[in-house]
């Protein structure tokens, strides 16, 4: 699908997502597994999605967070009959321990499963992909005719390992997200090279593709956009003209903050294969002009 970037350039206003913040410091230059995240830094990896986009007359929400600072992935749910915007009529939740490593990032992959990565204290680092039970939403009338609603709280039934691997250029995970159009795959943004790979566990095992290089030097395309500190949030979205993006951006509080903050970037997909086809720098008003022309899915937004 080809597109021309200023046909879009229509928008004259911003809208606006909130999204809260855990600022860190992460220092530019390579740096040992171990110093990622920062020693006793309130780290977490927020990733929201829709769980599906009904259970039976129910619309279910959810939020996966990684947390480094208490070793854990916590998963949210409500439950509503509109959508994600209503007051729930029930929510569950659960927080399970990562075996062995501290997890830095998770990524939603699809209704029942979530990847998640991080690394040991020897320094190897792990990404995992944990089977979810769905949740089940459930009702009672009680004597006085009142109805209470239910989410059952789902459980992890299994933790398969998808990387382990200690090598440089390969240490902490940064950035993790689904690759839309291919049936296993991710985006892995590693922490002391800052380079960008492509994770395919549809074979076993698991094979790592060089993408993007943030340094001159790699057998692969240089994106220098990769070593900015301040683009911390990631958002996928399937576009009706763009196809596939995968946006890394700055923080809202990053942007309010500093006037100075690096310009957008954006991998687009366009035919929705799994493969980047092009790289763009939008500026706000064709963000502006991307949400005006439609968007057939805002999928995961992730931020740290």
């Amino acid at each position: 699908m080809k597109f021309n970037r200023h046909n879009l350039m229509t928008g004259i206003a911003l809208v606006a997502v909130s999204l809260s913040t855990v600022v860190i410091s992460a220092a530019r230059s390579p740096a040992p597994q171990s110093n990622w995240p920062p020693a006793g830094s309130e780290f977490h990896s927020i990733q929201t999605f829709d769980l599906m986009e009904h259970i039976g007359r129910y619309y279910v929400v959810g939020r996966v967070d990684a947390s480094a600072r208490l070793g854990t992935v916590h998963l949210a749910y409500s439950a509503n009959r509109t959508g994600p915007r209503e007051h729930p009529l029930a929510t569950a939740s659960l927080r399970v321990e990562a075996d062995g490593f501290t997890p830095t990032v998770a990524a939603v992959v699809d209704p029942t499963h979530v990847a998640v990565a991080g690394h040991r204290s020897d320094g190897v680092t792990v990404v995992e992909l944990w089977s979810v039970t769905e949740p089940t939403v459930s009702s009672s009338v009680d004597a006085s005719g009142s109805r209470t609603y239910s989410l059952s709280t789902p459980t992890v039934s299994a933790k398969q390992p998808l990387l382990t691997v200690n090598t440089a250029g390969r240490r902490g995970v940064r950035r993790l997200v689904k690759v839309r159009g291919k049936p296993a795959s991710l985006l892995v943004q590693f922490h002391d090279s800052r380079d960008l790979y492509e994770l395919d566990y549809s074979v076993s095992p698991s094979a790592l593709t060089l993408l993007y290089a943030a340094r001159p030097g790699a057998s692969a395309q240089v994106l220098a956009d990769l070593l900015h500190d301040d683009l911390r949030s990631t958002f996928a979205a399937r576009h009706s003209q763009l196809g596939c993006l995968y946006i890394f951006a700055p923080t809202l509080a990053t942007t309010d903050e500093n006037a100075h903050a690096s310009p957008e970037v954006a991998l687009v997909d366009e035919d929705c294969d799994g493969d980047i086809d092009s790289i763009l720098h939008p500026t706000r008003e064709e963000r502006v002009a991307w949400a005006d022309a439609g968007y057939v899915e805002w999928g995961l937004a992730t931020r740290w």
